[in-house]
């Protein structure tokens, strides 16, 4: 369904989950306690054959430099912290994050992923997620 429909839903059912792709990843704002977790699936690399991204990789590769390390890396980072900023739209917003990827702590480059996010708990584990949640709702 149209992501609108699925926000509308969303927003009219207090016990719903919202689920998606790429449409959610950027300009939906739920403020407060319109959501509480984000959970997200897998570091949102885009397509490295995707024409855009296939032709500033190619320019890289002629200056000597790894497409991956100095723009797949970096230009994922941002969409990650977008995807964060799902959660964190305001200072007295609150809630849990869970990353399950584990290339965020698997690979080298996942290192600067955790150090793009704000000032935040970071927990291993489904019981330490679960005791964080706990804290955090209380």
């Amino acid at each position: 369904m149209p992501a609108s429909e699925a926000v509308e839903m969303y927003l009219s059912n207090k016990n719903s989950i919202l689920m998606g792709t790429h449409s959610f990843w950027q300009g939906i704002d739920f403020k407060g306690d319109l959501l509480r977790a984000v959970i997200i699936m897998k570091l949102p690399f885009i397509v490295p054959d995707y024409p855009p991204l296939a032709a500033k990789s190619e320019h890289i590769e002629r200056q000597g430099l790894s497409p991956f390390i100095h723009l797949h890396v970096p230009e994922t980072i941002i969409k990650f912290k977008q995807g964060f900023g799902r959660l964190i739209r305001s200072c007295s917003d609150k809630g849990i994050i869970a990353v399950l990827d584990s290339r965020l702590y698997s690979r080298v480059y996942g290192e600067k992923f955790l150090n793009s996010l704000p000032k935040c708990n970071i927990v291993f584990g489904i019981k330490k997620l679960s005791e964080e949640y706990e804290k955090l709702i209380k």
